[in-house]
């Protein structure tokens, strides 16, 4: 199974960050994907936080149903209109540091990971480092 390991992200609490998602089939262009998990933790077999279902016969992944986890609802949007995907954190909480997990299962292709860690890092009024970050 292929895994994408992505450099560290860093997030000030309050802000925003993305987070890549290799969604191509390796290998193999013309694969389409069928189901993205994303979780977050040691544990990828339980629930994830955000995922989409593309299964269905003929669904494509555009329009399949995406489902966010409670903890994420109204901070979580998924973009695959862009290479690598992201998800969209924020507000940046500080529970959300941690180790991020996505699995993409395609129609013909063996199932990926991408990982990602992400640190969350407090706000400092009137921090020259804490004022780099959000400009970035």
């Amino acid at each position: 199974m292929p895994i994408y390991a992505f450099p560290e992200q860093q997030a000030v609490l309050g802000s925003s960050v993305s987070l890549p998602c290799e969604i191509t089939a390796p290998g193999m262009s013309t694969d389409s994907v069928t189901l993205i998990l994303w979780y977050r933790g040691d544990d990828i077999s339980g629930a994830p936080i955000y995922s989409i279902d593309a299964r269905s016969r003929n669904t494509p992944l555009e329009s399949a149903k995406h489902f966010i986890a409670d903890d994420y609802e109204g901070r979580a949007v998924f973009d695959i209109s862009v290479r690598p995907a992201l998800l969209k954190l924020g507000p940046i909480v500080d529970t959300d540091g941690g180790q991020y997990w996505c699995r993409v299962d395609f129609r013909w292709t063996r199932t990926t990971i991408s990982s990602v860690l992400l640190s969350v890092v407090g706000m400092c009024p009137h921090s020259p480092a804490v004022d780099l970050l959000l400009m970035q």
